[in-house]
């Protein structure tokens, strides 16, 4: 493997998108507030999303660009029930 100026920005961004998931992850764990850990997870797939789109670009791979677009979609959709869901008090309330 031939280190370019490129491949090591590459390293260090990816790198850095893991650190932030790993210190999001164990801020999930620390806070007790519903809506932060929502927050969280929100951020965490974020930085998945993030991680795809530039390991697509990085093999210029347009079926993982793709993949990361889905990904995006869902996760949204999934943050907006989870809301919806707490907002609403749970499965106990009818």
């Amino acid at each position: 493997m031939i280190w370019t100026a490129e491949t090591i920005f590459y390293g260090t961004l990816m790198g850095l998108l893991m650190l932030a998931m790993i210190a999001f992850f164990l801020k999930i764990l620390w806070t007790r507030y519903v809506w932060n850990r929502l927050l969280l997870l929100n951020l965490i797939s974020t930085k998945i999303l993030l991680l795809l789109a530039l390991y697509a670009i990085i093999t210029a791979s347009e079926l993982l660009l793709d993949i990361a677009l889905t990904y995006g979609i869902i996760s949204f959709l999934t943050m907006t029930l989870f809301s919806k869901f707490v907002i609403a008090g749970g499965k106990g309330k009818e």
